[in-house]
């Protein structure tokens, strides 16, 4: 097994679209306590600083915690929170969360982590297919009954999407195109997109942006035309029917005419929302060619930072912001790191810009990581500037990852040359390896164990 652990760790380290390349043994890099100084801090050097600083938190602190007491051994599944004492709470029942985990230790094992993500990858694919897969092909949102919807069914087509990179073909590609050709197209509307399966159920553009996601990821996998016009699908609703072209702002609900609905809490469209549509829709125009989505999710993401009050330090919403008065979760905070960083992957002037916006969003992020127990976080800063006390929630290691990894590619992409004063050498391999740092000793010997 040790054997299988190494290989796994050498072919993501040698493969050019890892998501966060780990550093060979013996090349020192860019730690999270060195104080060093950069040469006219220049926005690519300090972004793959940046970029580093999360990557170690990640392999150092978020993955050990969340593979130990964040996996419930007794029924082989993913823990949906954790208390602040670090400790499980409740027992596993949204399929979103065995999705998510999926995703986070698959992603772990291409990025090289030596830890047990094999096995734990492995329990998470047997727990989805036998707790919640239907008899006709969809996945149950939830442990104890049938009920579905559309964006857990993108993240489970994530979650495999992500396993399949590592083995490509075989029977993750046969339930993913089954679960689009029958479960979905069961949800389909008559206008175009999907809703969910239950009666009266809204269109929800949030989903349709997480199905997007999906379909990006399946298309890197095979190149299947099948998701290629879903993906074309999508984002031609989104420029039509989700997005308003006065505001440029997205709404997430809409009823079955295309009229634009409140949520329960009151809001229309919220800063997450903007920034995760954003990222996708740049994803998908900078692959197309496609100007005017690249300029609509251009829009997309200044409105997430208007509706954050424009406070880049991760402060709540203004109180008469457009958004509301809910405060900023670590949900938003990493979908801003995310477009942010799938910004900064283009060329031309913005590229410095959304670099800038970058390592801001990092910076913010990194405050709800500020925890006593290390590899958790605080899910929401209130509008008082203060950090709620409760669970901490699994799902946000879904969006801390992606997230990382959007970081990687962008500060592995940027032009490096002004290396800091001290350490020029060694930095720039850090460069060249950013986002997920070395991961523990032991792990790889704990696994072969």
């Amino acid at each position: 097994m040790k054997a299988e652990v190494e290989y796994c760790r050498v072919r993501a380290h040698d493969s050019s679209d890892a998501p966060f390349p780990v550093e060979p043994d013996g090349a020192a890099g860019f730690r999270p306590d060195t104080k060093t100084e950069y040469a006219a801090r220049d926005p690519a050097v300090m972004l793959a600083g940046e970029a580093k600083i999360l990557a170690t938190w990640l392999t150092d602190a978020a993955l050990p915690l969340w593979h130990s007491v964040g996996y419930d051994p007794a029924r082989r599944a993913f823990c949906e929170f954790l208390g602040l004492d670090g400790r499980a709470i409740g027992t596993p029942g949204r399929v979103k969360i065995q999705a998510c985990q999926i995703f986070v230790f698959a992603e772990a094992g291409r990025a090289g982590w030596n830890g047990p993500w094999r096995r734990t990858v492995r329990y998470g694919l047997r727990t989805l297919f036998r707790d919640y897969r239907r008899p006709d092909g969809g996945f149950r949102s939830r442990f104890a009954d049938d009920a579905e919807s559309v964006e857990d069914q993108a993240f489970v087509l994530i979650a495999l999407a992500a396993v399949a990179r590592f083995r490509p073909g075989g029977g993750r590609v046969d339930v993913a195109k089954g679960l689009l050709l029958v479960a979905l197209q069961r949800m389909r509307h008559v206008g175009g997109g999907f809703h969910d399966a239950d009666a009266g159920a809204p269109i929800r553009s949030r989903a349709h942006m997480r199905l997007l996601e999906a379909a990006l990821a399946w298309e890197r996998v095979n190149g299947d035309a099948v998701w290629r016009r879903l993906a074309d699908e999508i984002v031609d609703l989104a420029l039509l029917r989700f997005i308003d072209p006065q505001t440029g702002t997205m709404a997430d609900r809409f009823d079955r005419s295309w009229g634009a609905a409140q949520s329960p809490d009151g809001r229309r469209d919220s800063p997450g929302l903007q920034f995760a549509a954003a990222a996708q829709l740049e994803t998908w125009g900078r692959r197309r060619g496609d100007e005017s989505a690249r300029r609509a999710a251009s829009r997309l993401y200044e409105a997430g930072c208007l509706g954050m009050g424009g406070y880049s330090g991760g402060a709540a919403d203004e109180p008469d912001g457009e958004f509301g008065r809910l405060g900023v979760s670590l949900c938003t905070q990493a979908e801003r790191l995310r477009a942010a960083a799938a910004f900064a992957r283009g060329s031309g002037a913005p590229r410095g810009h959304y670099q800038t916006e970058a390592i801001e969003a990092c910076r913010a992020l990194r405050r709800y990581l500020d925890t006593p127990v290390r590899g958790s976080w605080r899910d929401t800063l209130g509008n008082d500037g203060r950090f709620s006390f409760g669970p901490t929630s699994s799902e946000n290691l879904f969006h801390i990852v992606a997230a990382a990894g959007q970081l990687g590619l962008a500060a592995r992409e940027t032009d490096a040359a002004a290396a800091p004063v001290a350490g020029g050498a060694a930095y720039r391999r850090s460069v060249r390896f950013a986002a997920f740092g070395r991961a523990p000793y032991g792990l790889a010997d704990r696994e072969a164990r």
